[in-house]
């Protein structure tokens, strides 16, 4: 595939640099964390899977991948054969083995689940490496600390088909102004990592934190930090961005994606024509219509009318009519001088085009928007 923009309609560019200043940062703030751990599920949050493993490759700091699927990890150990996977969400049973034989870290979150990973384990005769998953509170995945009796007595019962990777929690609530359920979760799940050690069984890794409580881990229960949201370059919340820059002055993030397209047809439009679908939007004047190859087909939210907009030469152009599947419309009457083949902005950076403020235009949350980009859009290393 080629790295030139010039040779696509619509384009994701991934700056390294960006990465890797995110990558180095939260490596500084880490506290207990010996090393990170790398969320990179859902194409890597939109990125694109291979891309952002091969960036993390780079950093010795970076000891994992955090994938949700078995597909998923199968793709990341084509690229790479050495690198240590974990799969948080490895329902599909019939994988097991070819997971287990593959040296995927699977994790393992019920009694059933936890069954069928040591009959696939010994089917093939080798270890399933896992990582044991406690829910402390948010009510989804994981085994509850009232189990731990049971559960213990099961690792005792197969270790010789097991080996025991990491223990692991996940927030119901971080990265907010009110941190109290965090910190009763991080309680309970230091009790529980007190009652495996009590009985015997200890973790090479012990993880709670994700990106938005890695700042307020217990250095007496945990030793690693999975990081999803903040390598992108995005804070959790205000919220959090304030508790960071409190406790590490100076301490910034840098967005790594920018979405881009291009103008293929300039209108001039008179007073009162009706664009797109339903003819929702009219034009109040004389208009300078950009059509722009892109829709919802592609990611772009049909949301962003009313009310969106792009930057086209730096200057908004506010979304003209209904996002269509492959065509968007935007009023750039205030764009002087836009010609066909000029580049425009769609989602990115730190100014008027940061996915935090469209997100907070559509009411979602970032990784929303950006898990909605077409896996077919190329994406260019800048």
């Amino acid at each position: 595939m080629s790295s030139n923009s010039s040779d696509y309609y619509s384009w994701i560019e991934l700056h390294q640099g960006s990465f890797d200043h995110n990558v180095q940062e939260l490596y500084k703030m880490r506290g207990p964390a010996e090393t990170l751990g790398l969320v990179v599920k859902a194409n890597a949050y939109g990125h694109g899977l291979a891309q952002v493993a091969r960036f993390a490759s780079c950093h010795s700091c970076i000891s994992h991948l955090f994938v949700s699927t078995l597909q998923e990890a199968f793709y990341l150990r084509s690229l790479n054969p050495a690198q240590q996977i974990v799969a948080l969400i490895p329902v599909e049973r019939t994988l097991l083995s070819e997971a287990i034989a593959s040296n995927i870290e699977l994790v393992v979150y019920s009694f059933d689940f936890l069954k069928a990973v040591v009959e696939s384990a010994r089917h093939i005769g080798k270890k399933a490496l896992v990582h044991i998953k406690i829910d402390t509170g948010l009510g989804r995945l994981g085994f509850l600390p009232e189990q731990l009796g049971e559960l213990v007595e099961l690792l005792e019962a197969n270790k010789d088909l097991l080996s025991l990777r990491g223990c692991m929690t996940h927030y119901a609530q971080s990265g907010t102004a009110d941190h109290t359920t965090m910190f009763v979760q991080r309680a309970v799940y230091g009790e529980c990592i007190r009652t495996f050690l009590s009985k015997g069984i200890s973790f090479p890794l012990r993880h709670a934190a994700a990106s938005g409580g890695f700042i307020h881990m217990d250095s007496a229960s945990e030793n690693f930090a999975r990081i999803g949201t903040a390598w992108t370059g995005i804070w959790k919340s205000c919220e959090q961005q304030h508790d960071v820059t409190m406790q590490h002055q100076g301490a910034f993030l840098q967005p790594v994606l920018h979405w881009k397209t291009r103008v293929m047809q300039v209108k001039d439009l008179p007073a009162g024509s009706a664009v797109g679908y339903q003819g929702r939007f009219v034009a109040q004047r004389r208009t300078k219509l950009l059509l722009l190859p892109v829709g919802y087909a592609d990611g772009y939210a049909r949301e962003f009318y009313p009310g969106g907009w792009v930057l086209v030469g730096g200057r908004k152009a506010p979304v003209a009519g209904l996002v269509s599947m492959n065509v968007l419309a935007v009023d750039g009457t205030e764009c002087p001088d836009v010609l066909v083949g000029d580049e425009v902005l769609l989602l990115g950076g730190n100014g008027e085009q940061s996915v935090s403020r469209l997100a907070r235009l559509l009411g979602v949350g970032e990784l929303d928007l950006f898990t909605r980009l077409s896996d077919l859009l190329p994406r260019i290393i800048v």
